[in-house]
């Protein structure tokens, strides 16, 4: 009869052991099945214990988790931010002018993105000097810093050849951002395109005069790709 009663307790574990268990589900498809809204309270601060913490959660389609592993180098895309300049902006020295394309991303606590930013502004018209496009980095709403690798710019030459009206290039670049919030609060951070001109008044964005508009080179846009790493 002993024999009898332990030989049942180990088939019922037996059973225990490899079912499928499904919490909020009729019948599971996993041994742990759950369809439930779901709530983590009173989880621990690990922002300093990145190296062991070190997972990316991940769901199929059909709800199946997965797991990556963050590490240097390992980038995970985030979301992308575009914005195009509303109308031609004409600088005249020596001040820069701001290209009205800005791009604003929040950061959330304890988060690192990698920006990869790029930009193209046609500059027309502008006849001598250096002329140059400018982005502007500013956290909240801290004094805004200029990143001098991003910037680009050109020098006209004295004549140009034939006897076209589009006098002038697009320029462009792509710079890569680190950035990093250690706080427990959410950061703003805005990018901010500038038009400079060292020489006559110069035209950032490509529109012809009057009422048709001359698209050739583009308006004047930026673009930010943002990556979790």
């Amino acid at each position: 009869m002993k024999y009898k009663y332990s030989l049942a307790i180990l088939l019922l574990m037996s059973t225990l052991t490899f079912a499928q268990v499904g919490i909020g589900v009729a019948q599971p498809e996993a041994a742990l099945d759950i369809n439930v809204q779901t709530k983590f309270s009173g989880l621990p601060d690990v922002s300093d214990r990145q190296e062991e913490y070190n997972h990316f959660l991940f769901l199929d389609q059909e709800g199946y988790v997965g797991a990556k592993v963050k590490e240097e180098g390992n980038f995970i895309y985030r979301t992308s931010y575009f914005s195009k300049m509303p109308a031609v902006v004409v600088a005249r020295a020596p001040n820069r002018i701001n290209l009205n394309a800005d791009i604003t991303i929040e950061v959330p606590p304890y988060a690192k993105f990698l920006i990869e930013l790029h930009y193209s502004v046609p500059i027309m018209t502008g006849t001598n000097g250096n002329l140059m496009v400018h982005v502007s980095r500013q956290i909240n709403t801290a004094t805004e810093a200029f990143i001098n690798e991003a910037s680009r710019g050109y020098s006209p030459p004295s004549a140009y050849i034939g006897t076209g009206t589009a006098n002038g290039r697009a320029v462009a670049n792509t710079y890569y951002d680190a950035i990093e919030n250690p706080s427990n609060t959410p950061i703003k951070i805005t990018y901010r395109l500038y038009g400079e001109t060292k020489g006559t008044p110069t035209q950032f964005g490509m529109y012809a005069r009057g009422t048709g508009k001359n698209y050739n080179w583009g308006r004047g846009s930026m673009n930010i790709n943002v990556f979790d790493y």
